[in-house]
């Protein structure tokens, strides 16, 4: 029930819980919380937690129900006052897989580093050799999916269409993940989904919040022209006769050269599109910390204003949650949205 606006007299409270292999810690144990960083990219790497436990209860790290690789743990934050008095929040942070583990002494410490794949470590560990024929990169994803038993979640819209590609020595996670940037797609791999979605869809999306510069702790802002382009041309051979041909997007005097393999004309326009957006997408970067506000994620998007050329909106690119004995801070790194070259 929301009551009235949060004064500065009433102090915000976080209150960490943490589920190992579905089993709750008692409160004796998560009190002994030195820190948490939960780390949330776009795309590109997988979500991350990392606890660290400080002069905990030694049968807790040393027993034989102690934390070990391959378990699973789920972790959630409950934010007391956070914007209204007997308000309580609670910011699901996901279910990931333990991969480290890392123990000290004395004073003995432990420190546990999970991952938002599945318990299965062929996933990310187990190089494949395959020739995917005449599919979609939806399709690619649904059976990469499936043998992990992970949900499939495809939201880019028009079906990418792949007449063959091959996998060569890799494990699952990295090919789908190159195969995804290679059209201009995002992937995320959270709380048992693997997520593959468009970009320019997510680019669209309304903003999370506005921001001025006095909302901001700290932050600082990059421009830069190295490295963007107006137009790109591909250079690829078609596989069947052996002849090298030229695609071209966009235009100017600022070109991207590349040299790819490709199925044909159209498809090599598809990764030349997205090979300079992909490009173009750090021309304008911020790193910001703000008061942690829930509402936010990466992949979603916020503006920012009355910051002169700062100004615009931007897409957040990774999240980095931070509670510890001194708070808890979020830090955003983001990136203003360019237009798009489409063909």
């Amino acid at each position: 029930m929301k009551t009235s606006k949060i004064s500065k007299e009433i102090p915000r409270k976080v209150e960490p819980q943490i589920k190992i292999n579905r089993k709750k810690t008692p409160k004796e144990i998560t009190n002994r919380i030195q820190e948490i960083e939960y780390v949330d990219p776009a795309t590109g790497e997988s979500d991350s937690l990392d606890i660290t436990f400080s002069n905990v209860d030694k049968s807790f790290i040393l027993g034989k129900t102690s934390p070990k690789k391959g378990d699973k743990i789920s972790a959630r934050l409950y934010l007391f006052n956070w914007q209204y008095l007997e308000e309580k929040i609670d910011l699901y942070l996901g279910s990931f897989t333990l991969d480290d583990v890392s123990i000290s002494g004395r004073p003995l410490i432990a420190k546990y580093s999970a991952l938002s794949i599945p318990s299965k470590t062929s996933f990310k560990n187990t190089p494949r050799s395959k020739t995917w024929k005449s599919t979609t990169l939806k399709a690619v994803g649904r059976s990469i999916a499936k043998r992990y038993g992970l949900e499939f979640v495809y939201d880019s819209g028009a079906a990418i269409k792949i007449k063959s590609i091959k996998q060569s020595s890799q494990n699952d996670c990295e090919f789908l993940y190159a195969l995804a940037k290679k059209y201009g797609q995002g992937m995320k791999v959270y709380c048992g989904k693997i997520i593959i979605y468009s970009k320019a869809k997510y680019e669209a999306k309304k903003s999370l919040v506005t921001y001025k510069e006095t909302d901001l702790i700290s932050w600082s802002f990059n421009d830069s022209i190295y490295k963007t382009y107006t137009g790109a041309k591909m250079k690829y051979t078609n596989a069947k006769s052996n002849k090298t041909y030229t695609a071209s997007v966009g235009g100017g005097s600022r070109i991207l050269h590349i040299n790819e393999k490709a199925d044909s004309k159209a498809d090599a326009r598809l990764q030349a599109i997205a090979k300079l957006n992909e490009e173009n997408e750090t021309a304008t970067t911020m790193e910001i910390e703000v008061k942690p506000n829930p509402k936010l994620i990466a992949t979603g998007t916020l503006t920012i204003t009355d910051m002169g050329q700062v100004n615009g909106k931007y897409f957040i690119n990774k999240i980095t949650h931070t509670i510890n004995r001194n708070g808890y801070t979020m830090k955003l790194e983001i990136r203003k949205i360019q237009k798009r070259i489409k063909k």
